[in-house]
């Protein structure tokens, strides 16, 4: 079916069209990089809402959202509608239809646009269709699966979606992304398609979004392209260069893994002292670049980060800039930032330190009534909407008992108040200087050439720096690094109006503002040829495709599986099958959800150890997915009298997989 040309299409360019009407977009590349992921989350939670009423996402809901979509598009161009909003009453002329490529110098634009395609082609390259399978690089293999897995949870099962990796898990997971992904696979495209589609979109949005936020700051072409450059290219983490062979050999005692790495007690070292330095010893999470440990591995912040961007760069035109926006415009932000909640939860937290922010910012300006009506249409929808969509989040996450403070890893618990106080702030310290390094010290150099407003713009950031850094709003702690990629946007801004000064000051100043851009961006090339040109790992196996087409066309929707080997990366069952397993992701269910209980995991162990019935029935277990299994597994299996319903053998891999019928009944 070629219906998800339809669904890839039709929703961006409604909501780009939407935006082409209000007054902070008046060109076409801008109105489509706010449009795209305006689209598809406004599609999507559009689709989750009729999933509910419907109870599953049929061709009702389908039909309903684009009827809705469209209504919209009718309302904000409607000329009553949109005048009373505007509260603009004018005559039309010719003028108003012509709308110009981009509001950017056309420089900045084509520079723009040469970044866009060097980072897409990082991702069509990243994954792919090969002689043995669909291949991918690390970062982008990462959890793929896993993803998949969520998506088609959503878009081909039942309200309330449920993970197929473990029965009974509730999804806590914000979806809207996984699900659009879902819904093109749905009506036809392939996995890798339907990988990779979106993913392009959204970095054509995110690109030009972050251009568009540093251009609308510092109202400098150059500063904007430097700040672009250092951003997209930069390595958040620029120490990380330490952890290649090559330069290990030369700093063989410096390594970016710990600070402080001493893999045994050394005689030189008193006791206490190596005790001290020993829990001071913590794991980073030092970045390559942004493209290679967030955007390719993270795909709700590949949605998260552009739809962020968006609201962003209209709150800043529209509290803190000296642009005054009429009624739309503010509600078109508070229904982009209400549906923020089921596309990334650390999008969510961003906007509302920005909300908070904006508020005191305008209690502090003149004219503050007129200012606070503004921010009150904006609040409206983001509350309505955004509260519906939290609201449903926390009743899944308290049904897994997720519902808990969690510190980040590197804040200590001891009896020793002011020890453990000391080394948390050494910690800190010490992670956020190999995290960020040389963009933090010229960030908050240059915010002395920035101004004043802009530095304003900058508190919220800095707070929730600060915030992130003793609190994780994800069960991982290292998730929560994610928002520091918009507090990187920021410093990466003022990092280039300091590059810009030297840049004034003469020939010898240009050539170390040069060397500065380099240090930032030194890991990009190195990533590049490390990771891109790598050897590629296996996402999906021909055996693995084979297998999960037969579970698919030969399974009942509601079969159980069991599983022998628990890696989230290479499950196809619970992923592209769509069959429900006792448990085959032990570590993004089990570890961090600390769901299902362990006598789940006991019963896999005993089914497949065992071959024996007794735990299969007790779990409505009907069949099993052995992949390169024992002798010893298979001969119990065999013995046992289950039915061996299919087998692939891969010798290129190599790889073995069994699907067995279990007759428990």
């Amino acid at each position: 079916m070629l219906f998800w040309i339809v669904i890839a299409v039709l929703p961006s360019s409604i909501a780009a069209l939407i935006a082409l009407r209000m007054q902070f977009s008046r060109s076409a590349i801008e109105s489509m990089a706010i449009g795209i992921p305006f689209g598809i989350v406004s599609f999507t939670s559009l689709l989750f809402a009729f999933d509910y009423a419907f109870g599953s996402i049929n061709s009702y809901a389908i039909g309903f959202s684009f009827l809705v979509m469209l209504a919209a598009l009718a309302a904000v161009y409607s000329r009553p509608i949109y005048d009373f909003v505007s509260r603009k009453h004018k005559k039309r002329s010719k003028k108003d239809f012509n709308v110009p490529i981009t509001s950017l110098p056309r420089w900045a634009w084509i520079f723009a646009l040469v970044i866009t395609i060097i980072i897409a082609i990082i991702f069509i390259a990243g994954t792919g269709n090969y002689s043995n399978g669909i291949y991918c690089i690390d970062a982008s293999c990462s959890d793929a699966l896993y993803h998949i897995g969520i998506g088609y949870s959503v878009a081909f099962g039942h309200f309330p979606p449920e993970y197929y990796f473990t029965i009974g898990t509730k999804n806590v997971f914000p979806f809207m992304s996984d699900l659009y992904m879902g819904m093109l696979h749905r009506f036809g495209l392939g996995i890798v398609g339907a990988l990779l589609l979106p993913d392009v979109m959204l970095v054509f949005s995110f690109v030009w979004l972050s251009m568009m936020v540093a251009y609308a700051i510092s109202k400098s072409t150059r500063i904007s392209a430097i700040a672009t450059t250092m951003f997209w290219f930069g390595g958040v983490g620029f120490i990380k260069i330490l952890d290649f062979p090559f330069i290990k050999q030369i700093t063989p005692l410096f390594q970016p893994a710990h600070l402080f790495y001493l893999p045994q007690p050394h005689n030189t070292i008193p006791s206490f002292i190596y005790s001290v330095l020993k829990m001071s010893e913590i794991p980073t999470s030092y970045w390559t670049s942004i493209i290679n440990s967030m955007l390719l591995a993270q795909r709700d912040l590949l949605l998260g980060l552009p739809l962020a961007l968006a609201a962003i760069y209209i709150i800043y035109l529209g509290f803190f800039s000296e642009k005054r926006f009429g009624a739309k415009e503010y509600l078109f932000l508070g229904v982009l930032a209400g549906m923020l909640p089921l596309a990334n939860a650390e999008s969510v937290v961003l906007v509302a330190f920005l909300g908070i922010s904006a508020l005191f910012y305008l209690l502090a300006k003149k004219g503050r009534l007129r200012s606070l009506y503004n921010f009150i249409l904006a609040v409206l929808p983001f509350a309505i909407i955004g509260s519906i969509e939290l609201l449903y989040m926390d009743s899944q996450k308290r049904e897994v008992n997720w519902s808990y403070f969690i510190y980040q890893d590197y804040i200590l618990h001891g009896s020793n108040a002011v020890l453990t106080a000391i080394l948390s702030m050494e910690n800190i310290l010490f992670f956020w200087l190999q995290v960020a390094g040389i963009p933090v010290i010229l960030g908050l150099l240059g915010l002395y050439y920035a101004k004043r407003n802009s530095k304003a713009f900058f508190i919220p950031f800095m707070a929730l720096w600060v915030f992130v850094t003793a609190y994780t709003p994800q069960p991982n702690p290292a998730d929560s690094n994610k928002i520091f990629i918009y507090v990187f946007l920021m410093l990466c801004l003022f990092m280039a109006y300091l590059i810009d000064a030297m840049w004034k000051k003469g020939r010898l100043w240009e050539a170390f503002g040069i060397l500065l851009v380099i240090l930032v961006i030194i890991n990009f090339p190195l990533f590049f040829t490390h990771d891109v040109f790598a050897f590629k790992q296996p996402l999906l196996t021909n055996a693995e495709i084979a297998a999960a087409t037969y579970i698919t066309n030969n399974t009942p929707s509601g079969a159980i599986f069991v599983v022998n080997d628990y890696n989230a990366f290479r499950n196809p069952v619970s992923s592209i099958a769509m069959r429900q397993t006792l448990i085959s992701i032990g570590q993004y269910v089990g570890g961090i959800y600390k769901y299902p209980p362990q006598q789940t995991i006991n019963a896999t162990m005993q089914i497949v150890s065992r071959a024996s019935c007794s735990a299969a029935k007790e779990y409505n277990v009907s069949y099993a997915y052995l992949e390169n299994p024992n002798s010893t597994t298979l001969a119990l299996f065999n013995a046992s009298g289950f039915e061996m319903v299919f087998n692939y053998s891969q010798p290129s891999i190599p790889q073995k997989i069994y699907v067995y019928k279990l007759n428990c009944s």
